[in-house]
């Protein structure tokens, strides 16, 4: 999605961690970002032996548990680092759930039609109601954190706005 009207506003971050570096593995970013965003999928917090062996089962399902399994408990630091940041932030209920690859379709101005999955929605309720923050996960190396949000800008607003078309109150859309 090259453009989409309706929303304008781009806040700066301040960069965190560290970004993903040639660790020599020899294959490329893509399937590396495929393989920890899954893991990321299927994460759930204080289930960390679950965690462990899906993340060395989901690795080992992509070739790469010779390359990658020394690297289980990084990635799930990055997962847990990520939850524990939007409890933080954005205080969960016990009412409150999170959705994983929640699948959505939404057809634009233009006719086109965009189909997929949103990686995570976090739901929490303050004294406004119920809100979602909107979680895109994204593999990159060299880029400027900050370019590169503003080139997925378009996407993320596409996302948001068939949650609000939904009726649900996206107050966020973050890259990590």
């Amino acid at each position: 999605i090259d453009s989409f009207a309706g929303y304008s506003s781009h806040q700066k971050w301040e960069e965190r961690g560290n970004k993903l570096k040639d660790k020599g593995w020899g294959i490329d970013y893509a399937t590396i970002g495929s393989c920890i965003h899954d893991i990321f999928a299927v994460y759930r917090p204080d289930a960390a032996d679950e965690n462990h062996q899906a993340a060395v089962n989901i690795i080992g399902g992509y070739g790469l548990a010779d390359k990658m399994v020394g690297h289980v408990d990084a990635i799930l630091g990055s997962a847990k680092w990520l939850y524990d940041t939007l409890q933080s932030h954005f205080p969960q209920t016990d009412a409150d759930v999170r959705r994983t690859e929640y699948p959505f379709q939404l057809t634009l101005e233009s006719g086109q039609t965009v189909r997929g999955e949103m990686d995570l929605l976090w739901f929490y309720t303050d004294d406004k109601g119920q809100h979602c923050v909107l979680v895109d996960y994204k593999s990159y190396e060299g880029f400027d954190m900050n370019e590169h949000t503003k080139k997925y800008y378009p996407q993320l607003s596409a996302y948001a706005h068939a949650l609000r078309q939904s009726g649900i109150d996206v107050t966020h859309a973050l890259l990590y």
